[in-house]
């Protein structure tokens, strides 16, 4: 984003209520910034601690090594005797009884196994979460105004989701607790780099030098236009093959709206788009299909 504005003019994306009695009970900083966060949970951004994460993850696969290495000493080697063979606890789990230090090590190993199979369940799910940069930036908003929490934060970790004069020194871990519906390849052009330059070209001059816009609005607008592309595409394809006089020409129009409408669902990835699509081939096999009848009368 281009250069910070001021609190008082950025245009702020309407918050939870602060006007209720139960609002008002919470200290500025953190109480009222966790009040606010929990009330708006699309906003709430917390830092998964990757690094941190795989160092427990190591020291766990370390534990469960060394517990093995142990346990493999431990095993009966082959025996003079087939009956001391057969007795064995290699061939009797019953026989574990007898060695207390086996039977020791088996049960740690089952909590260690469950505790580093479950830390790397999370692990891989928390990789996989995304964050919204817009979101936290209405964090960075709340964090500022005066009616909110008025810059009160002040331990080590008040830096972790930046600020409206640093929009972009957030912590780069930080994922989104409830993440949205996953976006197409056009809304991430939309809301990242072309939003910038619009701002940069047209909307600075227009509105003055904030830099900030309500996801909801983004998703609003890449809707739209969304929906504006797919509605021409429909339109586009009907009104070809009303007026195409041979079969080649139609074919030739069905294999490129095809094409056109497959590329338009990668680069949207919008539920609207996948409606229009269905939409879209329902009315070209039925303009083919009347077409081709009202030549065989």
């Amino acid at each position: 984003m281009t250069g910070a504005a001021s609190p008082s003019s950025i245009p702020f994306a309407a918050g939870p209520n602060l006007g209720t009695a139960f609002a008002d009970k919470h200290n500025k900083g953190f109480p009222l910034f966790a009040y606010l966060m929990g009330s708006s949970p699309r906003t709430a951004h917390l830092r998964r601690f990757p690094s941190v994460s795989m160092r427990l993850l190591l020291l766990l696969q370390y534990e469960i090594q060394d517990l093995e290495n142990r346990l493999l000493k431990l095993d009966p080697k082959e025996s003079d005797t087939r009956e001391r063979e057969t007795s064995s606890s290699a061939m009797d789990f019953r026989c574990l009884k007898g060695s207390p230090e086996q039977v020791k090590i088996l049960s740690e190993l089952k909590l260690k196994c469950k505790e580093y199979e479950e830390a790397m369940l999370r692990f891989r799910s928390l990789a996989a979460s995304g964050q919204d940069e817009y979101l936290i930036r209405e964090l960075q908003l709340w964090l500022n105004r005066p009616e909110y929490c008025d810059q009160l934060l002040s331990g080590i970790d008040e830096s972790i989701w930046g600020s409206p004069e640093e929009p972009d020194n957030y912590m780069p871990d930080l994922i989104q607790l409830f993440p949205s519906a996953p976006e197409g390849l056009f809304a991430r052009l939309f809301k990242g780099p072309v939003i910038r330059f619009l701002h940069r070209t047209i909307l600075y001059r227009c509105q003055g030098p904030d830099t900030y816009y309500t996801t909801d609005t983004l998703d609003a607008v890449v809707s739209v236009i969304s929906v504006v592309i797919t509605s021409s595409i429909i339109y586009l394809a009907i009104g070809i093959l009303l007026t195409a006089q041979s079969r080649l020409n139609q074919l030739l129009t069905v294999f490129l709206v095809t094409a056109a409408t497959t590329f338009c669902t990668g680069v949207f990835g919008n539920e609207k788009f996948t409606v229009a699509i269905a939409t879209l081939a329902a009315v070209l096999v039925t303009l083919v299909a009347n077409n081709r009848s009202s030549k065989g009368q």
